[in-house]
């Protein structure tokens, strides 16, 4: 609350009525609200990571309504991701076009000679090599647009990073694990699947390992993983009917979540909990 009041994002009067809620696990998660800026709910984030790691936490968090509040922000930046990846596909099928029609050009300019050959002026000469100039400004500017998709990923995946760490340490109980299920699972099978950074993946691979071991799950893991599955097959199906796709379709395709599964058996093993500490 003192950094929210530093920001000036929160006024004394919410700061107040935060306080008489009567337990920081409920101010945390009302930090997290969709009106607050991105600094506050990564507070509350980062605050319910930590408030996490030990059982009354957990209990509590999830009575305040946590876990709901932290998959939304998970699937809001993983909703930025996919938009960005959406427009990285239409910038690389745009910059194989303009790579193409450069070629041509300069190939073009070689066949046509130099300028005083016979047919040839120095005014076609001229022609060609500004239609390449403009091209390779085009190119340019694609770079500096794929630069700054780039940051747009980087942003989205530090901003998911703690949310996801929060509901790590938040999987080992059963009755997390049953409503992460329940709410979450198809956000965590897309983050687990290639694409994404490992760290990203790992987080979302242990929390699907931990919520596996829940008897009341293993039914919707089970059909989850044969759906995917099947999409999978299908997928690899299509694109092996059409070899002359579009390159931003293959781009999207191998990049999507969707193709490659975790291991969803149950795990004998410790529940997994990240060292988050105060």
């Amino acid at each position: 609350l003192g950094e929210g009041l530093l920001w000036g994002e929160l006024d004394e009067e919410e700061a107040e009525a935060l306080q008489k809620t009567g337990d920081q696990e409920s101010m945390l998660v009302q930090l997290m609200a969709p009106w607050h800026c991105e600094e506050l709910k990564q507070l509350g984030a980062r605050g319910c990571a930590i408030t996490a790691a030990h059982t009354a936490g957990k209990r509590r968090l999830l009575n305040a309504g946590a876990i709901q509040r932290l998959l939304a922000l998970v699937r809001r930046h993983l909703t930025a991701v996919q938009s960005t990846w959406q427009m990285q596909a239409r910038l690389l099928d745009h910059q194989v076009q303009l790579e193409g029609q450069l070629t041509n050009l300069k190939q073009r300019e070689v066949e046509m000679g130099a300028p005083g050959d016979k047919g040839v002026s120095m005014t076609d000469v001229k022609k060609l090599r500004e239609a390449q100039e403009v091209l390779q400004d085009e190119l340019g500017n694609l770079t500096a647009l794929e630069q700054d998709l780039d940051r747009e990923l980087d942003f989205a995946y530090h901003n998911m990073t703690m949310p996801l760490i929060s509901l790590l340490n938040l999987s080992p109980a059963p009755a997390t694990q049953e409503m992460l299920c329940a709410l979450g699972l198809t956000t965590l099978l897309d983050l687990s699947g290639q694409g994404h950074p490992g760290n990203v993946r790992k987080c979302a691979q242990d929390i699907l390992n931990n919520i596996s071991s829940h008897p009341a799950n293993r039914t919707r893991l089970y059909r989850e993983e044969l759906q995917r599955k099947s999409e999978a097959v299908k997928l690899a199906r299509e694109i092996d009917s059409d070899p002359a796709a579009d390159p931003s379709y293959h781009l999207m395709r191998s990049l999507s979540p969707k193709l490659t599964l975790p291991p969803l058996t149950a795990s004998a093993s410790t529940p997994r909990v990240t060292g988050v500490s105060e």
